[in-house]
């Protein structure tokens, strides 16, 4: 009898929530975000110059990223961490980051293809998607007039050596 308010289907609520959790921290959160981001920072360090403009322009959102991820390895989610001890434990946890990494693909960093991935689209309203929409302009617009004032044109910038790098 679901939704009965017994016990039983309040534990098992406690029971879903919590796997929700684990599941959005370690993949939504960590992985897809933490991870891939260290990548980009990395990236960015090994063929952008520190005097490229590129660089310049995402250095203030990159500063503290390893930093974190260290401190998120060493006490959240790595052996024995607080994602061990308080959720499904590290057979589990190693389970989602093996999914949670074959399932990323470049467009969950998109915001257009993310919500028609999501199948947010036709709702009337979602925050996720509403909210995002306007973060996504945002920041496009700004990076748009940033490059413009950088490039005289495409292919300017497709003859940037390190941006092809």
């Amino acid at each position: 009898r679901p939704r009965d308010g017994s016990p039983a289907w309040r534990l098992a609520k406690v029971f879903f929530g919590s796997a929700d959790i684990f599941v959005h921290e370690i993949i939504s959160h960590w992985l897809w975000t933490h991870v891939i981001a260290e990548k980009f920072i990395i990236h960015t360090a090994r063929t952008l110059s520190w005097r490229h403009p590129l660089r310049r322009l995402m250095a203030p959102h990159l500063t503290t990223t390893l930093a974190m991820n260290a401190n998120a390895t060493a006490i959240l989610v790595g052996s024995g961490g607080t994602f061990d001890t308080t959720f499904a434990g590290a057979a589990i946890k190693a389970r989602l980051v093996e999914y949670g990494d074959a399932a990323w693909t470049y467009e969950h960093m998109l915001h257009p293809q993310r919500k028609f991935a999501l199948g947010v689209e036709r709702l009337a309203y979602h925050p996720y998607r509403d909210d995002g929409e306007l973060v996504w302009q945002a920041i496009s617009e700004y990076v748009e007039v940033y490059l413009e004032a950088i490039y005289e044109d495409d292919a300017e910038l497709l003859a940037d050596t390190e941006i092809a790098a």
